[in-house]
């Protein structure tokens, strides 16, 4: 399977590769970019358009992968596939509907992005379609499972708890697409991760799905670098959002059989905190000043970072390195017990807290 999961990596980038100067140049003769104006920080006009690249670049191979296992497995499996091919297609075809249903999610919420980039959406219809969209997995079962479906509730709440992380994911990466090459390089990191711990524990499937969407954060990010030639948009901070969102709950964290901890089910939260940080304090900011938590601002991580005194790109590289710290504790989580685990999520805290506590001494003495 690994020359399988290299190669839609490789397609993956590719593809984004090609389709983002693509995207880039269609924006700038269709005048659909992102105007300077009282909450940017770009002080030139700059071509949207970036999460048609991501969205294609994350799934035209996913959907080539899809079509060849149909094709493969039509008249049963080939004896001429590798074994190792063989071996996981069966398995594979049986995913395809749940990945269709996924997939009509990731659509949705892309041409919601795409309206809004082009005309501009209230906060509360965006929510509204991803509340609609959270709920339609939900029902197709696709959700976190809390261990307590044989009780009173049981389903109601996972399923609530699902939502509710696929809503909080999918607008806490909208909200990091504030600075060039932020919300791409977190999502890279995170997929990677994700990736990395997908491959060990032989969850192939999702493991491709998110090198599909790490090759596709790449080759945008070519582009999306500081200074950034184009954005990526609600269209495509909402899928990237989305699909992390959706790919991290279908991961499997616990396994007795393979002898995984329970404390595995904090991979997702580690691997996210820096995310979840950045949403949490600025909604913290908003009601402190008194404004609603849909008002955007300047009062993001990023923005506090240059405040403090970094550079843009120094902001940027400083919320990766962060992000690469907690999501190397949730890789530790499958090789320790019950001290290895505690120690893991203390480093976590550790981070964050350190985090805070500099930007709170740094703005007292401001």
């Amino acid at each position: 399977m690994t020359p399988v999961l290299v190669g839609v990596f490789l397609l993956a980038l590719a593809i984004s590769l090609v389709a983002t100067p693509l995207a880039r140049a269609a924006a700038r003769r269709a005048g659909f970019v992102d105007e300077p104006g009282e909450r940017k920080i770009h002080q030139h006009p700059v071509a949207l358009g970036g999460g048609v690249a991501i969205f294609a670049g994350a799934v035209l191979p996913l959907v080539a992968a899809a079509g060849a296992i149909l094709w493969l497995s039509a008249a049963g499996v080939p004896a001429w596939l590798p074994e190792g091919v063989a071996r996981h297609l069966p398995g594979a075809r049986s995913s395809l509907a749940k990945l269709g249903g996924i997939g009509l999610g990731a659509l949705a919420l892309f041409v919601v992005g795409i309206i809004d980039d082009h005309r501009g959406l209230s906060a509360r219809i965006k929510l509204a379609v991803q509340l609609v969209v959270a709920l339609g997995l939900v029902a197709s079962g696709v959700r976190l499972s809390l261990f307590l479906d044989d009780r009173p509730g049981g389903t109601l709440l996972s399923g609530a708890v699902t939502v509710l992380w696929m809503v909080g994911m999918t607008n806490a990466f909208n909200l990091l697409d504030n600075m060039d090459g932020l919300c791409a390089g977190v999502a890279s990191v995170a997929s990677g991760v994700f990736a990395a711990i997908a491959l060990l524990t032989g969850q192939l499937f999702i493991a491709a799905c998110l090198l599909c969407l790490l090759g596709a954060c790449l080759g945008f990010l070519a582009y999306n670098k500081p200074p950034a030639t184009i954005f990526l948009g609600d269209a495509g901070s909402l899928f990237i959002g989305y699909a992390l969102a959706v790919l991290s709950i279908l991961f499997t964290y616990y396994r007795y059989e393979a002898g995984y901890s329970l404390y595995s089910v904090l991979v997702p939260f580690f691997i996210l905190a820096v995310p979840a940080y950045d949403t949490l304090s600025v909604m913290a900011i908003r009601i402190a000043n008194g404004r609603s938590i849909m008002q955007g601002d300047t009062n993001h991580l990023s923005h506090r970072l240059v405040r403090l005194g970094l550079s843009r790109g120094g902001a940027v590289l400083l919320i990766d390195i962060l992000t690469l710290s907690t999501g190397l504790s949730a890789v530790l989580i499958y090789e320790t017990r019950v001290t290895g685990a505690i120690v893991a999520t203390l480093q976590v805290l550790l981070v964050l807290g350190i985090l805070a506590v500099i930007e709170t001494a740094a703005r007292r003495k401001a």
